[in-house]
């Protein structure tokens, strides 16, 4: 977890903390300072997430989409292209970027093993946030539900639980 950058106004409401310290019953001055401050904390942490995604939160989201939206999109604009470019920068279709006998500036020949393994990297991230996002979509999750993630060997594993309040 990165630690949150500070923002200009309170980031947790007072009226609320007192509201919650008094219905705990904390009354000890170090107790409550030290209650406002994880919550403020937390409410700025959780500030920066709702930046970095779409969301309907007009004043920190960078924009609003539906999870199906979000899902043709990386589908349209990054996984199909993706899948392309893969293919056109494999080994037997690089003789198509020649131009021997005037054969292109060394220094402009990228290295294509490298630029494979990024932009594969990149389809594979972009799957995954489509596979989260249509599992979300499938079981009407919301999609702020934490997920755990786990690595395996070279597989990356992440499943998510809902925990009603009820079980709490």
């Amino acid at each position: 977890m990165t630690e949150p950058t500070a923002i200009d106004e309170v980031p947790f409401p007072r009226s609320v903390i007192e509201s919650i310290a008094k219905e705990a019953k904390i009354t000890d001055p170090v107790q409550r300072a030290a209650l406002t401050e994880r919550l403020d904390y937390l409410a700025t942490y959780y500030r920066e997430v709702l930046s970095t995604m779409p969301n309907d939160f007009e004043q920190y989201a960078p924009f609003d989409a539906t999870l199906t939206e979000r899902v043709d999109w990386l589908d349209t604009e990054v996984l199909n292209p993706l899948k392309r470019v893969i293919e056109a920068i494999s080994p037997e279709n690089q003789p198509w970027f020649s131009l021997w006998p005037n054969d292109v500036i060394d220094e402009l020949k990228p290295d294509f093993d490298a630029v494979r393994a990024q932009v594969e990297a990149l389809r594979q991230m972009a799957q995954n946030v489509v596979i989260n996002l249509v599992y979300h979509r499938h079981y009407s999750l919301p999609f702020n539900v934490p997920a755990v993630s786990y690595r395996h060997g070279d597989s990356q594993v992440s499943c998510v639980r809902v925990v009603s309040f009820a079980e709490k």
